[in-house]
């Protein structure tokens, strides 16, 4: 009676070329996991934290925009994702993140645009009081008003209308959760990176 059972034959050729294939293709599918999260990072950040309680309900959209990732590297050893928030576009991003009082540094005074010397979105119409003809009104030693001393056109045009709220200083709270947003993206960020790695036909499906 003949045995049962099997051989097992190996393809040299087609081994040594998927063993070379390997680096590149691992390559791809790396960058490509860090594209994702980078991009899903910058989603949850603008999408949850900047569009009012809790976080920063949105004005200029100038602090979304600033919301930037990039992924750079060639080489599985140099490849790498940055995420940050701020810069030129908004250069304040990381108070928010931290909080912080404000000091003035060459004055006595910070001053804060009024209720109505804003737009309907908070946007100051007049962001500094820098060539408008306003009087100075004390209310005590740590808080004073500018207001118009003539009628202009225009909202907030009425003579006596507070432009600017002046202050000592100023406490910002902590508003935006920016590293806690990533701390809590581990799960999916460790899930993802499996997938990428073992069944990178199935990564972009996840």
């Amino acid at each position: 009676m003949a045995d049962a059972g099997f051989t097992i034959t190996t393809d040299a050729k087609r081994l040594a070329r998927a063993l070379e294939e390997a680096p590149k293709a691992l390559r791809k599918e790396w960058r490509s996991f860090l594209l994702d999260v980078a991009a899903t990072f910058k989603r949850r950040i603008q999408t949850e934290q900047l569009v009012g309680r809790p976080g920063l309900k949105k004005r200029s959209g100038m602090l979304a925009r600033s919301v930037k990732s990039k992924v750079s590297g060639k080489e599985l050893s140099d490849m790498e994702m940055r995420a940050w928030m701020g810069g030129d576009l908004a250069p304040y991003g990381h108070v928010h993140q931290t909080g912080m009082t404000i000091h003035p540094k060459n004055a006595r005074w910070l001053a804060i645009p009024a209720r109505e010397n804003r737009t309907a979105s908070g946007v100051a119409r007049n962001p500094s009081p820098r060539g408008m003809d306003l009087r100075f009104v004390p209310i005590n030693a740590g808080l004073a008003l500018l207001v118009r001393k003539t009628r202009v056109k225009g909202r907030g045009g009425r003579k006596g209308a507070a432009m600017f709220v002046l202050k000592r200083s100023v406490t910002i709270p902590k508003r935006l959760r920016f590293f806690e947003e990533w701390r809590e993206m581990k799960t999916y960020v460790d899930r993802r990176a499996t997938v990428a790695l073992v069944f990178p036909d199935a990564a972009a499906t996840c």
